[in-house]
C-alpha cells in the first residue's frame, strides 16, 4: 500500500471504531504521527481531528506527542479554527517528558495562547490549560529529587537534573504567557460598564449549559 493510500484506509477504519480509551489512544498517536508528515497531513480529513477531544491518556513515551508537537502541526490545528479542539491538543502534547524543542513548534504554541487564548471569551479555555501547573510540579518533583547525588551515579544525574530544568523554562513560559492573557483579560472586564460585565459573566458561566430549543422572555415593562 502506497503511503498516500494508508490515510484513506485509516480513516475508514477509525470511523467504524468505538470511542474507547484504548482505541482514542492508538487513533491519537498515529494521527499525531501523520500530521507530522508533510506528504500525509494533507490527506487527514478535519473531522478526524476531533478525536483529540477524547484526551486518552497518553503514555509517557509517545511518538505521537514526540512528533506531533512541531510548528507544522501546531499550525494545522490553529487552521482549524476551533478552540475545543485547539485546547485539547495542547493539553494532549504537553508532558513532563516533552522539551518541546522540534523546530518552531514551542514558539508557535506561545503564539497561539496570546491569539487564539486571548479575550474575555476565552477564559474558560485558559482555565483547562492548568495542565502546565500539572507539569510543572511534577517537574519540581523531580528536581528535588535529583538533588541526591549517588556515587557513580553524579554524572547521569547531573544531565538529568539540566535536561528537566529546560524542559521546566520553556513550560513556565508558557504559564506566564497564560497568566498575562488572564491579567489582560481582566483588565478589559474591569473596565466595563457594570451591567454589561454582569451580561458578559453570566454569558461565560452558562452559554455552554443553555439549551438551545430555550426561549427567554422579558417581563413587559409596568404602566
Amino acid at each position: 500500500m502506497a503511503a498516500q493510500d494508508f490515510v484513506p484506509e485509516w480513516v475508514a477504519a477509525i470511523s467504524a471504531a468505538p470511542h474507547t480509551e484504548d482505541v482514542a489512544r492508538s487513533v491519537v498517536d498515529m494521527l499525531l504521527q501523520l500530521a507530522a508528515d508533510p506528504h500525509l497531513r494533507p490527506s487527514i480529513p478535519a473531522d478526524v481531528w476531533s478525536w483529540l477531544n477524547e484526551r486518552p491518556s497518553l503514555p509517557s513515551i509517545c511518538g505521537g506527542r514526540y512528533l506531533g508537537s512541531g510548528h507544522d502541526t501546531v499550525r494545522t490545528v490553529r487552521a482549524l479554527d476551533d478552540i475545543g479542539i485547539l485546547t485539547s491538543y495542547l493539553i494532549l502534547v504537553w508532558s513532563e517528558w516533552e522539551p518541546l524543542d522540534h523546530g518552531d513548534g514551542f514558539a508557535e504554541m506561545r503564539m497561539s495562547i496570546r491569539q487564539d487564548f486571548s479575550g474575555v471569551g476565552n477564559g474558560y479555555c485558559r482555565a483547562e490549560l492548568r495542565r502546565l501547573d500539572y507539569i510543572l510540579g511534577k517537574l519540581d518533583r523531580l528536581s528535588v529529587r535529583l538533588d541526591i547525588r549517588l556515587g557513580d551515579e553524579e554524572l547521569w544525574h547531573d544531565r538529568l537534573w539540566h535536561h528537566s530544568k529546560d524542559i521546566e523554562s520553556r513550560y513556565g513560559l508558557l504559564k506566564r504567557v497564560v497568566r498575562e492573557m488572564d491579567q489582560k483579560a481582566t483588565g478589559t472586564l474591569n473596565c466595563m460598564p457594570p451591567n454589561f460585565k454582569f451580561l458578559s459573566l453570566l454569558t461565560l458561566m452558562y452559554l455552554n449549559r443553555i439549551p438551545l430549543h430555550l426561549h427567554v422572555y422579558l417581563p413587559l415593562p409596568r404602566p
